[in-house]
């Protein structure tokens, strides 16, 4: 039979047990407490390396920002610029703006042209043969020698109708030409690329031509009796003996 003092506990056994617990006590106070000033310290939050992280966004602003919260400027991007065009379709034929074989200007050395009332017809064969160049050379090696060598505001045709049947632009509308000594005021000048004294321009360029002059005419309201070959005008062989011919025949033509 135990004694009761066995059933007590140890007072030496209770007073470590009490010493531990009590230390154990006054050991979670100060962390409690330790922890709590570091807490007021840090203002209760983690700091984020990204500046932008803890940033409040509207909702506007959320579909703005890209995976790391950084604005997307990708939509913005500016447009290209939109280039004007370099030919236009014309009726039975393709009309060539100036801007596609020159960026020149013209000189200051002009008149005004006013209201078209006649249309002179002629053919490049005075400068010479070039069949084996290409239309816009034959355009830009013109205007080279008219303002060059002679000294001219611009190339002097108003339109050159090239061997692959487009209608090139020379001189602007705007100024008088410079093909007809003389005779250049109110008078819209058309050549026609190649040397015709004795044969004719190829189908295409032949009926790129009456295309063109037909609508020139309704344009400026231009009877066929006001269209010209050079040499009505002047002393000549331009247009060509058989480019006259046609010229001739137009002009007498029921349609």
């Amino acid at each position: 039979m135990a004694h009761v003092r066995d059933m007590l506990p140890d007072p030496a056994t209770e007073t470590t047990a009490t010493a531990t617990a009590t230390a154990d006590q006054v050991i979670s106070r100060r962390g409690l407490l330790l922890a709590g000033i570091a807490l007021v310290l840090t203002g209760c939050t983690p700091r984020s390396r990204d500046p932008l992280a803890n940033v409040r966004m509207r909702p506007s602003d959320q579909s703005d920002r890209g995976p790391v919260g950084r604005v997307n400027t990708s939509t913005n991007k500016p447009n290209a610029p939109i280039k004007p065009p370099t030919t236009v379709a014309g009726n039975g034929y393709t009309l060539v703006k100036r801007s596609a074989w020159t960026s020149q200007g013209v000189k200051g050395n002009n008149n005004p042209m006013g209201t078209v009332t006649r249309i002179t017809i002629h053919h490049t064969g005075e400068h010479g043969n070039w069949a084996d160049i290409s239309d816009t050379e034959i355009v830009q090696r013109i205007d080279r020698y008219h303002t060059n060598e002679k000294k001219w505001a611009a190339i002097g045709y108003h339109y050159l109708v090239g061997k692959d049947g487009r209608i090139y632009e020379g001189r602007p509308v705007a100024y008088q030409g410079a093909h007809v000594s003389t005779q250049n005021e109110n008078n819209l000048g058309i050549s026609v690329i190649g040397d015709f004294t004795d044969r004719l321009p190829s189908e295409r360029q032949l009926a790129a031509l009456r295309s063109f002059l037909d609508d020139q005419r309704r344009l400026y309201g231009v009877g066929k009796g006001r269209v010209y070959g050079h040499r009505d005008l002047n002393p000549s062989q331009c247009p060509g003996e058989a480019l006259y011919g046609w010229v001739r025949r137009y002009k007498t033509s029921l349609s």
